[in-house]
């Protein structure tokens, strides 16, 4: 094997190897807590042709035995105790990989160790008992910090969780928000390990002492226990209670003096971990707190009826989130990385059917705080105002929070397929991406089926995901509500920045679609650029300006350009949009200003040091095919400037803008209409989903190809980003000289060398330098011609016409000193380079790279 190495100034070694093999490309991070460590958001891909999703109806037990037999690749839940005990007893499974099998499995089995990968994850989301604060009897504070004691949650996540849950005394989960680390969001007086006892209700103690406080509270409230052996209300108020109604949906008032207390309490069948709650809830509040949750029937006395109720989340989502028709719901959130997240769920600014605090929570002292939270600008402020929020939440307890998984995840090693050239292939590059719930994301950008054809029509590679759900709601990023909906939407769109995986700071945000912003402060009554006046929303003192600059090449997926005026159109509709799930995100953005074709700003009400994620996060949508074009119930328009801008005074265009739709309706098979396609690295395919009825299977392609078997106007969906002459190979940034950005990885995904490519090279750096100079000079004169896994090899940068040419020579040392000493990264905590800008190298028209 061939060897070359060039030594630079006595010191520098690059050394590689003349083979090709696979490799994912990445980069290590320059800032931040892990320096040196492989930074994992990728610069190419995606090297699959699509994502090929099964629904699974009702609980994952059927999803778990599909990922056994390989039917998927992908589990999307957390493990429950039964599977991970299942796993650890090394059970045989289907392994393509090995035809023969593998001992003690017979033929085409392996240890289930072998053949299925699991995978702890980041927690960011939690599990807990919704109550509705303005129906009765969950509108009364001693009702709620009852039923709060007798919850014991260290026998439940022992018990029930087996020991896959972290109790949770707190509304920011622990320890993912509570973690030094990543800042003492949580008041310590809250962290289970010492909790006081007497202030977040019974942490530690036996149920027995649990109970009889519990039972004293509803006493001392004037909630005794009748004649029939259940508790009446005779309490303060009781001739006008609003109590959700009995015989149909909403609330209503009634004279409830002497009556029993019959709480509506929903739980989710969707999940086993949730049922059980509710049926570990429901048990106390009946055999030891005396109230009648209908064990034992609803017609023991006058007036009995039914208010316990397990249904699928289908069932009960107009009822809990628009009609607020319920006292008790086993809820869940899949939370951001920032604590604002306490005022987007509790601050009663956002007290809207379908909008996140359907709890109803409002309280002054609490409200305050959160919004305090919201506006702060600096950490130390935002810390002290969270630990503020976090006490009056829990002396008021509006929801009793239960608990954060700590249960693994689970995907495939070896793939299945009907193909025999791509059955047993293993996967490289899954990855699981840090703060977005207790699923956490996998990307799909650098997963690869290592040995197979790229983008080879008659080879399509897919990767099997498997989703837990009863049905979709409405998939697009604006007023989806549902977790598996983010799922679809987050397929098909590109944010405009992105999240460092290990990194849940403030240093933590990449520039992807745009650059990261340069910030200006506004003084209170002064303009902002639109010459408006900058009137901060209490208690901010000022404003500010975010400035970000728009890549140029980004192009939606039916071909159109994305530009500043998309980005405006996209935050405006968040916030002002009824249907909106995303407005607290938008809450103080008072404009978005489309200074040119590339070139945005955002004026914000407030000077918070979370304004630039809340921005970051927005995924970007078409005016054009949201607005002007015609599609489901909206008719289009003529006059965007009129129709699509605040106040939307014809309507919201959102409503229907569904991205699982065809000419048939929502999540059903047909051709496809004007609707947005979105920005990302797939397409729906709006023919061959859904044909097997609303569990799927549902089929995303790789945009910008026309495999086999697709639809033909995919062969004019927009390449992702950029392409190397349609080829295939897609780059989310060009070279443009950087070549010592590559590493190689394993199946881990560490960017250890164990397949090597170019390897040993110097750490990834994202800098044109003299270490790039030095990778192509030690391969000078050499022909890697133009195929492989990226269409070229990276030190063939250029040739006489700016396209790699197949030899490594002038051309390409010419390239990179054209760029010498440049950053991709911008600002000052992402490696050097100014913020709010991105170079014009970045987005040069160079054919083939």
């Amino acid at each position: 094997m061939l060897m070359i190495a060039v030594t630079i100034l006595g010191s520098l070694v690059v050394a590689a190897q003349v083979n090709s093999a696979h490799a994912d490309i990445g980069m290590v991070k320059s800032y931040g807590p892990n320096i040196g460590s492989p930074q994992r958001y990728e610069s190419a891909g995606p090297h699959i042709d699509g994502v090929l999703v099964s629904q699974f109806l009702v609980n994952q037990n059927n999803e778990w035995q599909a990922l056994k037999t390989g039917d998927i690749d992908v589990f999307d839940w957390a493990m429950t105790p039964s599977m991970v005990s299942e796993y650890n007893t090394n059970i045989c499974v289907n392994a393509p990989d090995a035809p023969g099998g593998i001992a003690p499995c017979g033929a085409g089995q392996a240890p289930i160790q072998h053949e299925i990968t699991i995978q702890n994850v980041a927690e960011l989301g939690k599990f807990e008992i919704d109550m509705q604060n303005q129906a009765f009897p969950t509108s009364n504070q001693a009702f709620r910090w009852a039923i709060a004691w007798v919850t014991d949650k260290e026998n439940f996540t022992n018990n029930f969780l087996g020991g896959l849950g972290v109790p949770l005394y707190s509304a920011l989960p622990c320890p993912a928000q509570c973690d030094p680390a990543t800042g003492q969001w949580v008041d310590s007086s809250l962290l289970t390990p010492n909790a006081e006892a007497n202030h977040v209700y019974g942490s530690g103690l036996p149920i027995a002492t649990r109970t009889a406080t519990a039972n004293t509270i509803l006493n001392n409230a004037n909630f005794p226990i009748g004649t029939n052996g259940f508790r009446v209300d005779n309490g303060v108020g009781c001739a006008a209670r609003i109590i959700p109604d009995p015989a149909g949906t909403g609330l209503i008032t009634v004279n409830n003096c002497g009556k029993e207390i019959q709480p509506f309490m929903y739980v989710r069948l969707d999940d086993p971990n949730r049922l059980a709650l509710g049926r570990f809830v429901h048990n106390l509040m009946q055999n030891s707190l005396h109230l009648d949750m209908d064990i034992g029937g609803t017609a023991k006395y006058t007036g009995d009826f039914q208010n316990y109720f397990e249904l699928l989340r289908s069932g009960l989502r107009n009822a809990v989130f628009f009609q607020f028709h319920f006292n008790l719901y086993t809820g869940g959130w899949s939370l951001g990385r920032d604590p604002t997240t306490l005022d987007d769920l509790y601050d009663s600014l956002f007290i809207d059917p379908g909008d996140t605090n359907y709890v109803n929570f409002n309280d002054p002292v609490f409200n305050t705080a959160a919004r305090a939270l919201r506006a702060a600008t600096t950490v130390a402020n935002a810390v002290s105002a969270a630990h503020a929020a976090e006490i009056e939440y829990n002396a008021s307890l509006p929801v009793i929070d239960g608990w954060a998984s700590n249960a693994p995840l689970a995907y495939r090693v070896c793939h299945v397929d009907p193909d025999p050239v791509l059955n047993g292939l293993c996967w490289s590059g899954f990855q699981l991406q840090k703060g977005t719930g207790w699923h956490t994301f996998f990307t799909w950008e650098n997963l690869a089926l290592d040995g197979a054809p790229v983008h080879d029509p008659a080879h399509p590679v897919f990767v099997k995901w498997g989703w837990k759900t009863d049905i979709l709601d409405s998939p697009n990023p604006t007023d989806s509500d549902f977790l598996w909906d983010a799922f679809v939407w987050s397929l098909s769109y590109d944010s405009i920045n992105n999240l460092a995986t290990d990194d849940l700071g403030f240093t933590g945000d990449l520039p992807w679609m745009a650059s990261l912003p340069t910030v200006a402060n506004v003084a209170s009554g002064a303009l902002f650029p639109d010459g408006s006046t900058c009137t901060p929303d209490a208690p901010a003192t000022g404003c500010e300006v975010l400035s970000y600059q728009l890549r140029s090449d980004l192009k939606f997926q039916n071909g159109l350009a994305v530009t500043a005026s998309d980005v405006a159109f996209s935050i405006l509709l968040g916030r002002d949009s009824p249907t909106s799930f995303i407005g607290p995100a938008y809450i103080h953005v008072q404009n978005v200003r489309a200074v040119d074709a590339t070139h945005f700003q955002v004026e914000e009400k407030n000077q918070a040091i979370f304004d630039r994620h809340d921005i970051g996060a927005t995924v970007v949508q078409s005016v054009q095919n949201w607005c002007v074009s015609a599609h489901n119930a909206w008719p289009g328009t003529s006059t965007p400037a009129t129709t699509c801008a605040p106040p939307w005074p014809s309507g919201y265009p959102d409503a229907g803008a569904n991205i699982l739709t065809s000419n048939n309706g929502a999540m059903a098979p047909g051709n496809p209409v004007a609707v947005d396609f979105g920005s990302g690295p797939f397409t729906y395919d709006s023919v061959n989903s859904f044909t097997g009825g609303p569990s799927g299977p549902v089929l995303f392609r790789t945009a910008g190809y026309t495999q086999a078997g697709a639809p033909a106007y995919f062969a004019s969906v927009a390449k992702y980003f950029t392409d190397s002459s349609g080829t295939g190979q897609w780059h989310k940034f060009h070279h443009a000289g950087n070549v010592n950005w590559m590493c190689t990885a394993d199946h881990t995904g560490d960017c250890s060398p164990v397949e090597f490519e170019t390897g040993p090279l110097p750490a990834p750096d994202w800098s044109i330098n003299i270490v790039d100079l030095a990778t192509v000079a030690a391969h000078f004169g050499q022909h890697p011609a133009l195929s492989g896994n990226y269409g070229h090899a990276p030190w063939d940068l250029s040739g006489s016409t700016q396209t790699p040419d197949g030899t490594v020579d002038i051309f390409d040392l010419t390239r990179i000193s054209l760029h010498f000493g440049q950053s991709f990264l911008g600002g000052t905590d992402q490696g050097g380079g100014t913020e709010g800008t991105i170079p014009g190298w970045v987005s040069e028209s160079i054919p083939g790279t």
